[in-house]
């Protein structure tokens, strides 16, 4: 993998917008030098950025694409990380029985290939739909709330990302999804310094490890 690739892939985590225009640039830049696992690799994280910014139609696309790429180089872990962001689609649009069916398969690739990280990732995403199978329809909003939220406060504005996260704090701390939980409040903490959040809060749900 060139330098340069390596420098796009480390920009994608920084914020969703640029991170897709990053994407794309990277792709253009290293497209007669990449390899089948980098391409797997960057349609994985494509398709999670355009989860975050609610295209969920171009992240299953995405998705897709490095899910069978990941297969066709018989990389289980690559394929993993496809299928997480494929459940997640899957969960942000009501689908929970999709989702479910998804993230443990995603889950059996982890412990198959033995990432101690993926597997608890994929441990979390079960959980998240077993509760969104047996809660109604109110976690599917949290999906959305979460990256929207995120996107404002990149934006700029300020007051509409805290709007949107407390509301997603406030559904989450309801249902007991604690992920979901430390990952508004995170994000709250960045947007509004008078929020506490507690020691050792990190990345919700949708984190993809590579």
């Amino acid at each position: 993998m060139s330098d340069e690739l390596a420098e796009r892939l480390r920009q994608v985590r920084e914020a969703p917008g640029r991170s897709l225009r990053e994407l794309e640039r990277a792709i253009h830049v290293s497209s007669s030098s990449l390899s089948a696992e980098s391409h797997a690799v960057m349609r994985a994280r494509t398709g999670h950025t355009l989860l975050q910014l609610g295209r969920f139609a171009q992240a299953r696309d995405a998705a897709t694409e490095a899910v069978e790429a990941a297969r066709d180089i018989g990389d289980r872990h690559l394929e993993a990380i496809g299928l997480r962001v494929l459940g997640a689609v899957a969960l942000g649009e009501g689908d929970a029985a999709g989702a479910m069916d998804l993230f443990r398969t995603a889950l059996a690739h982890a412990r198959a290939t033995g990432y101690r990280m993926a597997e608890a990732l994929s441990l979390t995403d079960v959980a998240e739909a077993a509760r969104a199978q047996g809660r109604g329809e109110r976690p599917r909003a949290i999906p959305i709330l979460i990256p929207y939220g995120e996107t404002c406060l990149v934006a700029g504005d300020r007051d509409e990302a805290i709007r949107r996260l407390h509301e997603a704090l406030d559904l989450a701390t309801a249902l007991g999804l604690r992920h979901w939980r430390s990952e508004a409040l995170r994000l709250l903490g960045t947007a509004d310094p008078e929020v506490c959040v507690p020691p050792g809060t990190h990345l919700g749900q949708l984190s993809v490890s590579v």
